[in-house]
């Protein structure tokens, strides 16, 4: 595998690592996932390789790219950051290059549109890889993701299926104090959500009148 395929799974691998395990949201089934089958992220998010394919190179590097201005979108880079995505790399060269120069939206959008035939599978891909690489946990942060989405193309949907695959909160709750209570599921229109908590479960059960909902450790 080329280089930086690797190092891309290694930091996709390391994202997914850090969640807690729980979604902070509710995983929506039966939602499409704006994810192109056999992707790059997708791959990389299911635990395999992003590509085996020495041509997918140079996307590979794209979507480094994504996850390092992501990391940067806060305005600081600090030591952890910088050793999670230098580990295991042996180009560390183009690595610290991006690190010290990190494309920008308009940049990274595009690299994006010169994707002829394929631009919103790649625009997907962008996202998601963006938002694996940080905590989304700063309104800047949560500022950035939506100016990348308007550029890249992605509406509301796309964007939050996107932070459903990627077991992220959607950027509405960034800022959102979550308290640890009970988890709760709801079910409404053939679609079941959850777990979700806290404030969250509550915005959503106001919300959705109609779904019906449960506690954890209940049966279905």
């Amino acid at each position: 595998m080329a280089e930086s395929q690797a190092v891309l799974n290694n930091l996709v691998a390391k994202g997914a690592g850090s969640r807690d395990g729980k979604p902070k949201f509710g995983r929506r089934r039966g939602k499409k996932v704006p994810l192109a089958e056999g992707s790059m992220m997708a791959r990389a998010l299911d635990g395999g390789a992003a590509s085996g394919d020495a041509g997918s190179e140079p996307n590979a590097r794209l979507l480094l790219r994504a996850m390092i201005a992501a990391a940067c979108a806060d305005g600081t880079l600090d030591d952890d950051e910088r050793a999670r995505i230098m580990d295991g790399a042996q180009d560390t060269e183009f690595l610290a290059a991006e690190i010290e120069h990190p494309f920008d939206i308009p940049a990274l959008v595009k690299a994006v549109e010169s994707q002829a035939g394929n631009a919103m599978a790649v625009a997907a891909d962008v996202y998601a890889a963006s938002l694996m690489a940080i905590e989304l946990d700063t309104a800047a942060e949560a500022d950035y993701l939506r100016r990348l989405a308007e550029g890249l193309g992605l509406d509301d949907e796309a964007v939050a299926a996107l932070h459903d695959r990627c077991g992220v909160p959607l950027l509405a709750m960034v800022g959102v104090p979550v308290v640890e209570t009970y988890d709760w599921f709801f079910a409404s229109g053939g679609e079941r959500i959850g777990p979700i908590h806290g404030e969250i479960a509550a915005r959503h059960a106001r919300s959705n009148p109609d779904a019906q909902c449960w506690r954890d450790g209940f049966d279905d």
